[in-house]
């Protein structure tokens, strides 16, 4: 019985929801194989009429009813499963660990077996294998006598399989369930030895750092059982920085090669060494190291680079914001290593990332033109997915408290009335109450709200003595200069359906027409707008463009939408839906608070009901409707 018919059986019989922990407990494997072997299994499911249900803090658990999963437990114990139906995605994993990592002589016919396929489909996926491992300096070669295997440098095979893991990854796959599956490779094991190991010597890697650095344990482990060690220099600089930890690395080698039963090579030594090293590139005790100057000027003409161009999209105003550009520089520190050395960068949250800080996440994707001017390379989602990060936490830092006075000549019960509906509304401004003549009070303010005129040099705004919702917002705008940005900012004026031929050009420039006629932008927002294209991929996945301009050619905040009956090759990607962005300078720093349109755009049942909508009305009422159920 094979793991995936066991975890059928533990939760069929099982009377309460169980965990992925104890689940990976019962089954001897990591909790991440355990979420791939769920999404295997429910396919079998829904074929006996019952479903797979997950619940947050809850567990997992078969739903339907009692016969079906009678049904299903029997046919479980007589062990004939029905046979599983592998994606696409799934059989091109598949093929590419056990070619990159597996044995020397493996078959076609061999795939077409274990994946229930015919050879033909196996022939396919064979074409889009040899496409993907051109892509990384490799070639597939195929013999009658020796079956299908990689020609190309040990590195490269390396590197592509670190390519590989962040490909399942965004196909919602696990590298290390395929690692178990078909390598026999006990992944569970070696991540606990790094684990165990950081803890006992306090190396203080986080959890990311411990499973980046456990897969590349477990390549290197994989590859010198099959005598395919990596040829490298000795790295006597890195020997040198490293002295800090020597010991306690050399005793990771030990723990490492005590488990195979085999010495690690020193190039072997060097090769994990390297990756660990990268690890703490970010810590303040290497920043100051001469080793690293190059790399950290390179980091700071990055980033620099990057703000720059950040600022001219969004109001954030990063220039000026200290903490940011030394995060930002810390965190590209250890990217242009990776770059240097040609490592990739292994991101198991990446999905998650794009998902939940989907507008950070696209704004994070202009750091490519600085990669490109500078190292001339573009980096991968993964390295940006970090980077929208750290554009979130900026977005999301607490505001600095402005100082603002009130000046009410209305008695103290209203005037205490209007502090307290002030301070609701404002938790982050300190407000200070004097009087017209107190001069000095008010010098020390940013701004002066008051229920009567003034005669002052600083701005101030008149308000209500009631302050009634039109106060508010005026307030807001007066204080902030960012009214919300809403599901308000887009009309049926501003959605449109191509149902015949077209090209990239002709779709922005008729978006922009539109939102011209609608008074939004000014005569230069194509300019910007094909500007910003330059600067880094809108793709977003799914056939989707999420784009914009720079606001200085913005009005009003507008949204235009544009569908594709005929999809329409944009950078690297066939698209058939356009999403473009006119966000006013007041709205800019409220651009990542769509949520609505980030949610609509991640869901795939909406933009479904997208491509089935034949005309501009039907889509427009399909958005608003998306607009408020995903507030």
């Amino acid at each position: 019985m094979n793991r995936q018919e066991e975890l059928i059986r533990i939760l069929l019989k099982s009377e309460k929801p169980r965990t992925t922990t104890e689940l990976a407990e019962m089954l001897d494997v990591s909790s991440r194989t355990i979420r791939s072997d769920l999404e295997k299994i429910e396919t079998e499911l829904l074929v006996h009429h019952l479903c797979l249900e997950k619940k947050p803090h809850v567990g997992v658990w078969i739903q339907g009813a009692k016969e079906d999963k009678v049904a299903l437990f029997l046919n479980e114990a007589q062990q004939n499963s029905t046979v599983n139906t592998y994606s696409k995605e799934y059989r091109i994993g598949c093929i590419l660990v056990q070619i990159l990592l597996g044995n020397s002589k493996i078959y076609p016919d061999k795939f077409a077996d274990e994946l229930y396929v015919s050879r033909s489909t196996i022939e396919k996926d064979l074409s889009v294998v040899a496409r993907w491992l051109k892509k990384h300096q490799l070639e597939l070669s195929k013999n009658a006598n020796n079956g299908l295997y990689v020609k190309g440098s040990e590195e490269n095979i390396r590197n592509a399989v670190g390519s590989l893991a962040n490909d399942l990854n965004t196909w919602n796959l696990s590298i290390e369930s395929f690692l178990e599956t078909y390598l026999n490779v006990d992944f569970k094991k070696i991540e606990d030895i790094v684990s165990e190991w950081n803890e006992k010597y306090g190396m203080n890697l986080n959890e990311m750092n411990i499973n980046n650095l456990a897969f590349h344990a477990s390549i290197m482990v994989i590859r010198i059982l099959k005598n395919k060690e990596l040829e490298m220099l000795d790295c006597d600089e890195l020997q040198e920085e490293s002295h800090s930890y020597k010991k306690e690395f050399e005793q990771l080698i030990y723990e490492l090669s005590e488990y195979i039963h085999c010495d690690i090579p020193k190039a072997e030594s060097n090769y994990l060494l390297m990756h660990l090293f990268g690890m703490y590139l970010n810590e303040p005790a290497f920043i100051k190291n001469d080793f690293l100057s190059d790399l950290r000027t390179l980091a700071e003409n990055i980033s620099d680079d990057f703000i720059c161009n950040l600022d001219k999209i969004v109001a954030l105003n990063l220039k000026q914001n200290k903490m940011f550009k030394q995060s930002l520089v810390l965190h590209l520190l250890p990217t242009v290593y990776r770059l240097k050395y040609g490592f990739n960068l292994y991101n198991p949250l990446l999905g998650e990332i794009k998902t939940n800080y989907a507008g950070s996440f696209l704004l994070a994707k202009i750091i490519n033109s600085s990669f490109e001017k500078f190292l001339n390379v573009t980096v991968s989602e993964e390295e940006i997915a970090y980077v929208a990060l750290h554009i979130s936490l900026a977005v999301n830092q607490p505001m600095e408290k402005q100082q603002v006075a009130i000046v009410c000549t209305m008695g103290v019960g209203v005037s205490r009335f209007l502090s307290v509906k002030l301070q609701e509304n404002f938790p982050n401004v300190t407000f200070i109450h004097c009087s017209s003549e107190d001069s000095q009070a008010i010098e020390n303010c940013n701004y002066i709200l008051s229920t009567v005129k003034l005669s002052v040099s600083k701005p101030y705004l008149q308000i209500n003595p009631l302050l009634n919702e039109t106060d508010i917002q005026r307030i807001r705008t007066f204080i902030y200069g960012n009214p919300t940005v809403n599901k308000n900012n887009f009309s049926l004026q501003t959605v449109m359906i191509e149902h015949g031929y077209t090209d990239r050009l002709t779709v922005l420039q008729e978006m922009t027409k539109r939102l011209q006629l609608c008074g939004a932008v000014t005569p230069y927002f194509l300019e910007s707008v094909l500007k910003r294209e330059t600067m880094g991929s809108t793709e977003v996945g799914n056939g989707i463009i999420l784009t914009h301009g720079f606001h200085e050619a913005v009005k009003r905040t507008q949204i235009a939408f544009y569908k594709l009956d005929n999809p329409i090759f944009w950078n690297t990607q066939k698209v058939n839906f356009v999403v473009l962005l006119a966000v006013a300078k007041v709205d800019a720093k409220n651009v990542m608070q769509m949520s609505w349109l980030y949610k609509t755009l991640n869901s795939e049942s909406i933009i479904e009901q997208v491509h089935k909508c034949s005309c501009e009305k039907e889509l427009y009422e399909l958005l608003i409707n998306a607009s408020k159920n995903n507030e």
